[in-house]
């Protein structure tokens, strides 16, 4: 009876590992505190990432077709073990949603000059459930020839404890039956923290308009804290008139105390690509206690820009702690201006190719140690003052941290892993890129961990060779989070 009874439970444990690699293996890595999702965490979190066609239940390369019924496809959703479900929290929370992935260039979009798609993040108690949250609905331009990624994202404030679907869809809004792109690379990422931290968001009921001087835009968002927090933060807009050439400048106060330098800018899409949408990241640090307000600051290089429905989008973490881990927001911030040539840096980052362009390093730091097991939230911008040859780049975070052999523990190597790598068209009159990054269950880091920024041109699929990059202000900020809890 004992024997049977190991080894049921040895049949038990090895189902339980190839569950747990179905979910890996097809790009799931969900904090549930029990296999099947239903059970949650305090801090709950997945990443749904797409690089292979055959994963499941969506895979990579989804063709997405016009349809004069205006019916949606799924782009990336949960672990079809669980029945998809990718959020599962213990108790009340506030919940940070972002997704991207690339419109590809090969094969071309088949698709009208300008074109425009339509994409949801919804957050749903099933797969089929007929009325989910739909927690952002953003309209954007397929656009350039050259493959790009864009970027969403949402938040939803005090989320009731349970299981639920985190997904991402599309629909073609122009075009006839033979319309249709492709895209791929899809990544779903959700962070929640319990809501007894602030998390606030506010939507812009009429226009701004924006010129040279720096001007508050959309609505402020109030803010109360009891302790010292750290927030990540988020803006989305969309740009519906600007002069061909506008560059805006775009960053979030609090209680309207200067940034120090520290804004976005993007490019105005060409009129005729006009209204576009855009999203831009940030993380703010120590944020002391009491009463405080949020504000989105806008202002271009030169001209007006009309802009639509500035959001703004708040979610405060606990500033640190050692039991649960938690890391307080630490970055890096550069303006010097420096040319990203081609040739790239002579060290190249060991998880990120040089296939199709090699990588020059533009920040790099070391974190204060932190024990334990944690969940990485990470938000980053990079300035392109000029661009020769092809604005056809990408950007990627890399982090390393010292690891012991599983089979020799006495040795000792650098582990490596991206955290996000984004493709992006760079206007010639100057434009930037805002990002996010995040890592599940990835070490613990008692000496530290060493993060770095990259940026490459990029010299395949149908982008010329050559040339640079004129890279101005770059920065890039780190949360870490309690992964409390097993992969699914």
């Amino acid at each position: 009876m004992g024997r049977l009874r190991a080894l049921l439970a040895l049949c038990l444990f090895a189902a339980a590992l190839a569950a747990d690699a179905d979910c890996i293996a097809n790009g799931h890595y969900t904090i549930a505190a029990t296999a099947d999702g239903m059970n949650g965490t305090r801090y709950p979190y997945t990443e749904d990432l797409t690089d292979d066609s055959r994963d499941l239940p969506v895979g990579s390369g989804v063709v997405v077709r016009f349809d004069e019924h205006g019916g949606w496809t799924k782009l990336q959703t949960g672990c079809a073990n669980s029945g998809e479900r990718n959020v599962a929290a213990s108790g009340p929370v506030h919940l940070q949603l972002r997704a991207s992935f690339r419109i590809d260039a090969d094969p071309a979009p088949v698709v009208p000059p300008a074109a425009r798609y339509e994409v949801q993040l919804r957050l749903g108690r099933s797969d089929t459930d007929p009325a989910p949250i739909v927690a952002a609905s953003e309209i954007r331009r397929i656009g350039s020839r050259f493959a790009r990624s864009d970027r969403f994202a949402a938040t939803i404030q005090d989320v009731p404890a349970g299981s639920y679907v985190y997904s991402m869809w599309i629909r073609l809004l122009d075009g006839d039956a033979s319309s249709r792109f492709n895209v791929s690379l899809q990544w779903l990422t959700a962070q929640g923290t319990p809501n007894v931290y602030p998390s606030a968001r506010s939507v812009a009921a009429a226009d701004d308009l924006v010129g040279p001087a720096w001007t508050a835009a959309g609505q402020p968002i109030a803010i109360d804290n009891i302790l010292p927090i750290d927030a990540s933060l988020q803006s989305t807009f969309t740009v519906v008139e600007a002069p061909a050439g506008t560059v805006l400048m775009a960053g979030i106060s609090l209680d309207d105390a200067s940034s120090g330098g520290r804004f976005c800018v993007v490019a105005a899409p060409d009129p005729a690509l006009q209204p576009d949408g855009f999203t831009i990241f940030d993380q703010m640090a120590a944020i002391p206690p009491g009463h405080h307000t949020l504000r989105v600051w806008m202002r271009t290089a030169d001209g007006i820009a009309r802009l639509r429905g500035v959001r703004l989008e708040e979610v405060g973490f606990p500033r640190s702690s050692i039991r649960p881990p938690i890391g307080s927001v630490q970055d890096a911030f550069d303006a010097t201006p420096m040319r990203a040539e081609a040739a790239g840096s002579a060290e190249q980052p060991p998880s990120m190719s040089p296939v199709c362009g090699r990588w020059t390093k533009l920040l790099e730091f070391t974190m204060e140690p932190l024990s334990g097991s944690v969940s990485w939230l990470l938000s980053g911008f990079v300035e392109i003052l000029g661009s020769e040859v092809s604005g056809s780049g990408q950007v990627g975070i890399q982090v390393t941290h010292r690891e012991q052999q599983k089979t020799e523990p006495f040795e000792w190597f650098d582990a490596a892993t991206d955290m996000g790598m984004f493709e992006f068209q760079a206007s010639p009159g100057g434009d930037g890129i805002s990002f996010y990054g995040d890592a599940s269950k990835w070490g613990a880091y008692n000496d530290g961990a060493h993060v770095s920024l990259w940026i490459r041109r990029i010299e395949c699929n149908g982008a010329p060779a050559g040339g640079a990059f004129i890279v101005g202000r770059r920065w890039l900020s780190i949360k870490l989070l309690p992964s409390e809890g097993r992969h699914l």
